[in-house]
């Protein structure tokens, strides 16, 4: 009498590029939870879960004349469990066992591309700024050593004194 439900689920493993204990080390319990809200947020996100009942094959609710509706009941049935050692579980409820098996498949999927594109976003972020500090630097050092020259020219007894210093052996005498 009880309608059937199903349960399908999909584990990730979380890999860092950087290893914990080098950035934080004795918090790995925070940045393993911290990584696990990451995910919890990205897996139950409005962006995420439409892509699934927009989807007629894998939306549980087509019946459902809203599309905000049934992307709030489809919250409801997919769940993110932290199984420790930065490992995760995708967990998926539903009525029809093939749909189950193919929403976690889709869920996953779609998980792992936004993650992949958001560390994509923050290492492009990342160089760019890293660029821009060369650049500013190298801008900076050539004003300097410009100022270096002119003073020289101007000054030519420092100008033996550094030629001298950066002659070999100058160490030694």
């Amino acid at each position: 009498l009880k309608p059937k439900s199903y349960q399908s689920y999909a584990t990730l493993v979380y890999q860092e590029r950087i290893k914990t204990e080098v950035l934080s080390p004795n918090r790995e319990e925070v940045v393993q939870r911290n990584i696990g809200d990451k995910y919890r947020e990205l897996l139950t996100a409005r962006e995420l879960l439409e892509q699934i009942v927009r989807d007629p094959a894998l939306n549980p609710f087509p019946k459902e004349a809203d599309p905000d509706m049934a992307v709030d009941k489809l919250r409801e049935q997919v769940k993110l469990e932290s199984r420790g050692g930065n490992a995760f579980r995708i967990v998926y409820n539903d009525g029809d066992r093939a749909r189950a098996q193919k929403a976690t498949e889709a869920l996953t999927a779609l998980l792992q591309k936004k993650d992949e594109s958001l560390r994509t976003a923050v290492a492009a972020n990342s160089v760019d700024f890293v660029t821009k500090q060369k650049e500013e630097a190298s801008t900076q050092l050539r004003k300097l050593e410009q100022s270096l020259a002119q003073f020289l020219a101007k000054q030519p007894a420092f100008a033996q004194d550094a030629t001298q210093a950066s002659s070999e052996g100058a160490a030694i005498r």
